[in-house]
């Protein structure tokens, strides 16, 4: 399994990023595979990225299963997500930690997900 990495200030200053959101590298073996973000006000604002050519390898599940380590600690019970229906990779790994379906409106989907 990999580690998740939060950046540093350098690299919030260098890349201008807002000081309200958390962003973290995934790295195995020296590698990034992937970004994150989650927005620290309201913590509904959740991003995972990996990178196209490590995608279908299981690092999005690894990653996500590190972010919600991260709100756990944060204490946090729960999140809602909206994601697209399109993005099958996400949607996966949502019902893979027991999302619920919400509601569907405008090629969206909100899904509730309990941080156990």
């Amino acid at each position: 399994m990999g580690t998740l990495c939060r950046m540093s200030e350098e690299d919030y200053q260098k890349w201008n990023l807002p000081q309200t959101e958390s962003y973290y590298t995934y790295q195995q073996d020296g590698e990034i595979y992937g970004y994150a973000k989650i927005n620290d006000t309201n913590f509904q604002d959740l991003y995972v990225f990996v990178v196209k050519e490590e995608r279908g390898k299981g690092y999005g599940n690894e990653l996500f299963a590190l972010l919600l380590a991260e709100l756990k600690k944060r204490h946090i019970e729960s999140l809602e997500l909206t994601i697209s229906p399109n993005n099958i990779q996400m949607v996966k790994i949502l019902e893979r930690y027991q999302g619920k379906e919400l509601e569907r409106k405008n090629d969206e989907v909100c899904y509730l997900l309990v941080i156990s």
